[in-house]
């Protein structure tokens, strides 16, 4: 594929090393998307301090 197409070399490397962001946590992965992504716009936005609104996502991600 490089061959025929040099300039995909970066992108074949890249494709070659990834990993699925789902590799460790399978079906999990998506509630630990969905409090990550509420613990970092809580921080952002000043709602929540950052340590508190880890703590939110972990009491979120296990109940």
């Amino acid at each position: 594929y490089i061959e025929a197409l040099p300039q995909m070399e970066s992108l074949v490397t890249a494709v070659n090393n990834g990993r699925s962001r789902t590799a460790q946590l399978g079906e999990a992965w998506p509630k630990t998307a969905e409090a990550l992504y509420n613990a970092i716009q809580s921080a952002l936005t000043g709602k929540e301090e950052p340590l508190a609104a880890l703590e939110t996502a972990k009491s979120d991600f296990l109940s």
